[in-house]
Order: structure tokens, then sequence, then C-alpha cells
């Protein structure tokens, strides 16, 4: 069976998942069924390209009944915006996080990674192991996260419940400070990094910030 014939079944699992949610009537969850033009919908160009990179057990997990709504919607936003070239739909945190890691050689500190988004630092006095990548390199492409809202986004990407740990594309071990490990050979990190690394300056500033 091909990819094409593959993408229709994988998009009607995908949205009775969604409709089972405990929160399908929500702002979060209701645009991914019910509003074509927003750049959360659930479409077939979406589960086309969930297909077509392999990941439609790790998708379900995303949108389990039971899983944080803004979870479900970023992770839907990412497979979009990554589809379809979409620059000005990657959010801001996801987009500065991931480049971080990989320019950190694959794993970073939660407190270290929190310093290279928002360019403070987590703990007064404490300074965090950024394995030599600085704040200002990661500035000339992408700008900083705001300090107050960049834990609560690093948790719906990275942590124990983040769609970026659902995929498998992070892995994370401890608890206080948790490290995280970034798989390179991930198909979404591939198609992520192939987007980067071709985008015009332009292209790069149009990413929004993942707190609206």
């Amino acid at each position: 069976m091909t990819k094409k014939t593959q993408a229709p079944k994988t998009l009607q699992t995908l949205r009775a998942a969604l409709a089972a949610h405990r929160k399908a009537d929500g702002g979060d969850i209701s645009p991914m069924l019910n509003k074509p033009n927003s750049q959360f919908y659930v479409s077939e160009h979406t589960s086309a390209a969930i297909a077509a990179w392999g990941i439609e057990a790790q998708a379900l997990q995303c949108f389990a009944a039971d899983r944080n709504p803004k979870v479900c919607k970023r992770f839907a936003q990412f497979i979009n915006a990554i589809h379809h070239h979409q620059y000005g739909a990657i959010d801001l945190t996801t987009a500065r996080s991931l480049y971080a890691l990989r320019a950190a050689g694959g794993s970073i500190a939660r407190d270290a990674l929190f310093n290279l988004l928002t360019g403070k630092v987590k703990i007064e006095g404490i300074t965090p192991n950024t394995k030599g990548v600085g704040v200002r390199a990661i500035d000339k492409l992408f700008g900083r996260v705001a300090k107050g809202t960049a834990e609560t986004q690093i948790t719906r990407t990275f942590g124990s419940n983040g769609f970026a740990r659902y995929l498998g594309m992070i892995k994370g071990d401890g608890i206080t400070n948790t490290m995280f490990t970034l798989d390179l050979a991930h198909p979404l990190a591939q198609e992520f990094f192939k987007l980067v690394d071709n985008a015009t300056e332009g292209q790069l500033q149009e990413m929004v910030g993942a707190d609206e």
C-alpha cells in the first residue's frame, strides 16, 4: 500500500482521536477539526505528511483524549508549517530550541536551554553549561523567547508530556534539571533542519512567538 492510499485512513483516524478528546469543543481542539483556514487544522495534507514521515502511532499519542490541548495543537501547527514551508507558522520556542540542541551537539540540560532561549539565567548566580553555544549566535537567526513564558513552552514541547517527547524526537533524562537529547535522525527533525538551513534571514524572522 502506498503512502497516498494510507493518508485518507490516517486522516480519519487522527480526526476521530481529536473528536474523542476531552476538550474537543474547546478553543484549542475545535479549530483543529472545524476551521480549514486555521494553522492548527488537521487536513489531508497534515495526514499525508504524518504518513510519509512514518509517525502515525506517535501522532495518535499526541492526540490522546487526556492530552493537554495545547500539546495537540502545537504538534499539528508544527507538522503543517514544516509540510507547507510556512515559516511564519513555526513557533519560535520549538525552532530556537531545536537549533540550540543541534548546536550543542544534540544534548543540553534544561537550565542551559532556558538560557539559550531567553538570554537569561533560570537561577540567579548559577551559570548553565551551554556547551560553548552563545545566545548572541542564535540571536542572529531567531528572536528570543520571553523569560516569563519560556518554562511553560519548554514543558509543552520537550517535557515528559510534550509533543516532541511523544514523537520520539526528544528524550529526557533526570527530573530536577532534565537533560534533553535530540534524535537528529528523526524524520521530523531532518525536515525541520532542511527547512531552516535553506531559509533566508527574512524567513527565519517570520517565526512567531509560541505563547500566542
